[in-house]
């Protein structure tokens, strides 16, 4: 991902920035981020309508734009997990430093579910002398139900890069289609893939 990023930043910014691994390492696991002077490019942004503190409002009110801003979150800091094998859901949930009330409220608008906040402990390892360092965190997690899939799909689903992602998510969608097609022709035979997920 931070690959892609850094492309993006050359191509549309004019920018070029290296991937580091930082001296720190969080949940155990290795971190590695690029660096970028954003002085630089306060009056790109402000041309644009963007700022640190809230979302332009031709993301906020454009279905289109705000999937791709949603994607590009849900890369970034996602994660995607099927639960329900009965009545098939799918969770996403987005990590984050802080609360999102801006994201939140516009996934319960554009994807018309509910979205919900979690606190949890952070720990943070800084190294090399493995100072534990713990906050707070923020997940954000909404589910991709029969009633909003067609909406997640057309917006958000065709922008993700993240090929692990979309394999979960393509699962999903596989698991509802199987569903609704034993309901038009409930004569069919069960398959194997639905009889070992459960359904």
């Amino acid at each position: 991902m931070l690959r892609r990023i850094q492309k993006i930043i050359a191509s549309e910014l004019q920018r070029n920035v290296k991937i580091t691994k930082k001296s720190c390492m969080q949940d155990y696991n290795p971190v590695f981020g690029l660096e970028l002077n954003i002085k630089t490019l306060l009056p790109k942004f402000k041309e644009m309508g963007i700022n640190k503190k809230t979302i332009p409002k031709w993301i906020k009110y454009n279905y289109k734009m705000f999937g791709a801003y949603l994607a590009g979150v849900i890369d970034g800091d996602g994660d995607i997990t099927i639960k329900r094998p009965k009545y098939p859901q799918c969770r996403v949930r987005i990590t984050s430093g802080k609360v999102l009330s801006e994201t939140k409220k516009l996934v319960e608008k554009h994807l018309n579910c509910k979205c919900n906040i979690e606190s949890y402990v952070v720990s943070t390892y800084s190294l090399p002398r493995a100072k534990v360092k713990e906050g707070i965190g923020y997940k954000h997690y909404f589910y991709i139900s029969p009633k909003n899939v067609s909406i997640f799909k057309r917006y958000v689903y065709r922008y993700l890069q993240i090929a692990h992602k979309r394999a979960t998510l393509e699962r999903f969608f596989n698991i509802l289609d199987k569903k609704v097609t034993r309901r038009q022709f409930p004569s069919l035979p069960r398959s194997p893939c639905l009889s070992q997920e459960g359904f």
